[in-house]
């Protein structure tokens, strides 16, 4: 089922998948819910009973972000009225990817009695990227007779945050990521990203207890967001697991494939 949900701040284009147990997702900045499917619906097809609800963020893939929408605060408005018109008076799985993993910090915040448990990839935990405690970049695997197949733009495109560098997963790079990265309204993302990425709040989120089961899955690579900031803030937390994979940076469903599938097959059964 695919449609359209309007109110004052959007309008957020979706699809539904399934039945059972609703499962809502989160996808990351500047991408849309085709990259989330490509990672989780092969997943979800091996398993029974779940209603997957994606759908893309206000400004991003086919939803409009309105003149009124300015913040994080904003878009966790709109993204909890979209839940509730969606499936209304039922608790679900929470799963965020990167800053979509931001925002379901913000909804655990807010609705922490709606969310049954919550699987957070690659969170952004800090917004501005100036305070982000990150390591130093490093590429796991470089397969060089690919790589010099590559254009000097082609590899320049990939090369400070692909650590494992190889046929396939630039495939599923070009595939999975570059069409969703086009998408979207690129002006308003622009501005939303200068002006209105962060919580008002975001202090005040993190120093909340959530009492929510949660799991967070890093990259010990990821030079985007990192990954002690997420150890440091499951501390407060007090029903938190953390999942550290080596060999993988910010796009780690794309680097460490069968490692991501069967830890979100464990999450989900």
């Amino acid at each position: 089922m695919q449609g359209i949900y309007k109110n004052k701040l959007a309008e957020v284009s979706y699809e539904v998948i399934g039945k059972g147990l609703p499962v809502v997702f989160l996808h990351g900045y500047e991408l849309n819910s085709n990259t989330t499917k490509y990672w989780f619906e092969p997943i979800y097809k091996t398993l029974k009973g779940f209603q997957r609800i994606y759908f893309d963020l206000p400004g991003m893939g086919k939803s409009k972000a309105g003149t009124e929408l300015k913040n994080a605060d904003d878009m966790r408005e709109v993204i909890i009225d979209f839940i509730n018109f969606i499936i209304p008076n039922q608790r679900f799985y929470l799963v965020g990817l990167s800053y979509g993993a931001y925002l379901g910090l913000g909804l655990l915040s807010k609705i922490p009695e709606s969310v049954i448990r919550s699987l957070l990839v690659c969170p952004v935990i800090k917004a501005d990227t100036k305070k982000r405690n990150l390591p130093a970049f490093r590429i796991a695997f470089k397969d060089d007779s690919f790589i010099k197949t590559l254009s000097k733009a082609e590899y320049d495109s990939i090369k400070t945050w692909m650590v494992i560098q190889n046929l396939e997963t630039y495939n599923r790079y070009l595939k999975e990521l570059v069409p969703a990265l086009k998408s979207g309204q690129k002006a308003f993302q622009k501005d939303f990203m200068a002006y209105g990425y962060a919580f008002k709040d975001e202090d005040r989120i993190y120093k909340k207890s959530i009492d929510v089961p949660i799991l967070f899955l890093c990259g010990k690579e990821d030079n985007c967001v990192g990954y002690q900031d997420t150890i440091d803030l499951s501390r407060n937390f007090s029903r938190t697991d953390v999942i550290i994979l080596s060999e993988a940076g910010h796009n780690l469903p794309i680097e460490q494939r069968d490692k991501f599938e069967k830890i979100v097959q464990d999450w989900q059964s």
